[in-house]
C-alpha cells in the first residue's frame, strides 16, 4: 500500500477526527502537513491518539504482534484487524480528561449550603425536578454525582443517555449504586449531547415537573480555547457549567428562582450566557428558516456549553418540534451541524416566549485567571478577520477553519492565480490547474464527481456540478464580485475559493491576476 493510499485509508476510518486531533496537537504546523499524514508519520510513533475513539497504546496491549510489527495501530486496524475481529479495547470514549472528585470537599461545601439555605429546601421541598444527563465521557460520572449530591433534599428524577456500546458495567453499576431509580438509555452517537437530550424528553411527561435540569458530561482534555472572548484551560469550563446551576452556592437558588420568579425561563453560569458572531448567526439562520420559526435572530442568546435548568413547560415547547435523535446526523466536529443549532434553538425559544435568563455568579477566582490569560488570545483572535469591510468570508469556512486560529496579521495582495497552492488532504500539493474543478471546466466530469464524492463520503462541505455551474454561470454573466475573496495562507496555500479561483483562470487565462487575502498565522 503506498502512502496517498494509506493517508486515504485513515481519512475515512471513523475512528480518526481530524478536528480532535489538531485540537489537541497545537504544537504542530498542520498548514505543512496534513493531520492524517502527521499521525502516520510522527504521531503514533510519540502516542498521539487519532481520536478519542481509539487509543494506540490499547490496541498494541491487546494485539502485541501488531506491535512487534511496528505498523501503524489505525492503519493495521481498518486493514486487517476489523476484518480479523480485533479490539481496540476502547469501553468509553478514550481522552485526556481529568475529572476530579475531592469528595470531602464538596461533601463539606454541601452541607454549607444545605443549612445556609434551610428555609429555601423546605420552601422548595415539593418542587418536582427531572435531571437529564447525556453521559458520553463516562468516566465523568465520578465528579457528576457530587454536584448531584446538592439535589439530595429534593424530590428528583434522574434520566441518563450514554452512547451505544459506550458504557462500562461498572460505571452502570455506580449510577444505580447511587440512584437506583434512575433510567439508564443507550443512543446512537447523533446530535452531541443535543439529540439524546431531545430524544429523552421524549420519553417524559413534562406536565409530572416543574423543573427540568439539561446535563452533560463536558470534556475536559483540550487544553486551552479562547472562545467568546473567554479563556479555557483545562476543566474550568466543565467547572463553570456545572457550578452554575448544580454548585452548593446556586443549586438551591436555581431551584427557587424558576419556581417563585415569573419572569426567568433558565438559569445557567452567567459567564457562559454569550452572543454569537455573526458567521454563527447566519449559520443559524439556514436552520431557523428550515424549521420555520420565524425568529429575528440579530439578538439573541445562548448557553455555551448547553447545561442549564429551566421551567418544565419551556422543555414542552421543544418537544412540539416532533424531534427525535434520527433528525440529527452522526456526531462528527467540523461543521455547524443541526445539534450546533438546536442548542441555540432551545434558548431562543425560552426569549421567544417572553422569560428571561438568570446568570448565576461563579468561580471568582477562576474567572480572573481566565480573564488574566485570555489577552495575548484576544488580541491574535481570528475573529478579527470579520470586522475587515474591504472583504466577505464564508461563514462554513470561517467556521471549520479559521475560527480558533491565532492571526498574526493580514493583507490583501494582487498576484497571479497560478502562484497558488492547492494542498490535498493527504498532504500531497498540487497546482490550480491540476484541481478537480480546473479539469470539470476542461471537460474532465469523471474526476470532478469523484472529487465531489469524497466531499461527500468525508463530512466535507458539500460539492456538486449544480453548485458550481451556478457559479460558472453567475461570473461569466455578472462578473466575478472581488469582495468574495480567496483566501491563501502565509505559504501562498489556497484555504478558500479554489472553484473561483479556477473558474478566473479558465475564463481570462491562466496567468491572470487578482487580489486575494493572506493570512499570517501564529
Amino acid at each position: 500500500m503506498n502512502n496517498i493510499k494509506k493517508i486515504r485509508c485513515i481519512k475515512n476510518s471513523p475512528l480518526f477526527d481530524r478536528i480532535w486531533y489538531i485540537q489537541n496537537h497545537p504544537e504542530v504546523d498542520f498548514t505543512i502537513i496534513s493531520p492524517e499524514k502527521h499521525y502516520l508519520t510522527y504521531g503514533y510513533l510519540h502516542n498521539c491518539n487519532p481520536s478519542n475513539l481509539f487509543s494506540n497504546e490499547e490496541y498494541y496491549s491487546l494485539n502485541p504482534d501488531v506491535k512487534d510489527s511496528g505498523m501503524c495501530p489505525l492503519l493495521h486496524y481498518e486493514k486487517f484487524g476489523k476484518h480479523e475481529g480485533r479490539c481496540y479495547g476502547v469501553s468509553q470514549p478514550y481522552t485526556n480528561n481529568v475529572y476530579s472528585q475531592h469528595k470531602l470537599p464538596k461533601a463539606i461545601s454541601s452541607f454549607i449550603g444545605k443549612v445556609s439555605n434551610h428555609s429555601l429546601i423546605q420552601k422548595n421541598k415539593d418542587v418536582r425536578i427531572l435531571v437529564c444527563l447525556h453521559l458520553y465521557y463516562t468516566q465523568s460520572f465520578g465528579e457528576i454525582k457530587l454536584y448531584l449530591n446538592n439535589l439530595s433534599c429534593y424530590n428528583y428524577d434522574l434520566c441518563i443517555t450514554y452512547t451505544e456500546g459506550m458504557l462500562s458495567t461498572k460505571i452502570y453499576n455506580q449510577i444505580l449504586d447511587f440512584k437506583p431509580d434512575a433510567r439508564i438509555f443507550p443512543c446512537v452517537n447523533k446530535g452531541f449531547d443535543v439529540g439524546p437530550y431531545i430524544e429523552a424528553l421524549n420519553y417524559y411527561d413534562l406536565s409530572k415537573y416543574d423543573v427540568v435540569f439539561k446535563l452533560h458530561s463536558k470534556g475536559t482534555a483540550r487544553k486551552k480555547i479562547f472562545i467568546y472572548n473567554h479563556y479555557f484551560e483545562k476543566d474550568d469550563w466543565f467547572k463553570y457549567l456545572y457550578e452554575g446551576i448544580l454548585g452548593y452556592s446556586t443549586i438551591h437558588k436555581t431551584i427557587d428562582v424558576l419556581t417563585s420568579n415569573n419572569d426567568i425561563g433558565l438559569v445557567a453560569a452567567g459567564n457562559l450566557i454569550v452572543k454569537d458572531p455573526i458567521h454563527k448567526q447566519n449559520l443559524l439562520k439556514q436552520y431557523v428558516d428550515k424549521l420555520k420559526l420565524g425568529w429575528n435572530i440579530s439578538d439573541y442568546e445562548y448557553v455555551a456549553g448547553t447545561c442549564f435548568a429551566l421551567r418544565s413547560e419551556l422543555a414542552e415547547n421543544i418537544k412540539r418540534l416532533h424531534l427525535g435523535i434520527d433528525d440529527f446526523p452522526n456526531s462528527r466536529r467540523g461543521n455547524f451541524s443541526f445539534a450546533h443549532a438546536m442548542e441555540r434553538i432551545i434558548c431562543m425559544d425560552i426569549l421567544a416566549q417572553g422569560y428571561k435568563f438568570l446568570g448565576n455568579k461563579v468561580c471568582p477566582i477562576r474567572q480572573h485567571k481566565d480573564m488574566r490569560l485570555s489577552k495575548p488570545y484576544a488580541d491574535t483572535c481570528a475573529l478579527r478577520l470579520l470586522e475587515d469591510k474591504r472583504f466577505s468570508l464564508d461563514d462554513e469556512f470561517f467556521y471549520r477553519s479559521l475560527e480558533h486560529r491565532k492571526v498574526k496579521f493580514w493583507e490583501i495582495i494582487h498576484i497571479p492565480l497560478n502562484t497558488i497552492i492547492r494542498k490535498w488532504f493527504d498532504g500531497t500539493c498540487y497546482s490550480l490547474t491540476e484541481c478537480a474543478p480546473y479539469k470539470y471546466l476542461k471537460g474532465d466530469t469523471k474526476t470532478y464527481d469523484e472529487y465531489c464524492k469524497y466531499h461527500h463520503e468525508n463530512n466535507l462541505p458539500d460539492m456538486t456540478r449544480n453548485r458550481f455551474d451556478k457559479l460558472i454561470n453567475s461570473i461569466k454573466n455578472d462578473g466575478y464580485n472581488p469582495k468574495n475573496i480567496i483566501v491563501i495562507n502565509q505559504s501562498n496555500i489556497l484555504l478558500d475559493g479554489q472553484h473561483r479561483a479556477c473558474c478566473l483562470m479558465h475564463l481570462y487565462g491562466e496567468n491572470y491576476t487578482a487580489d486575494v487575502l493572506k493570512i499570517y498565522f501564529g
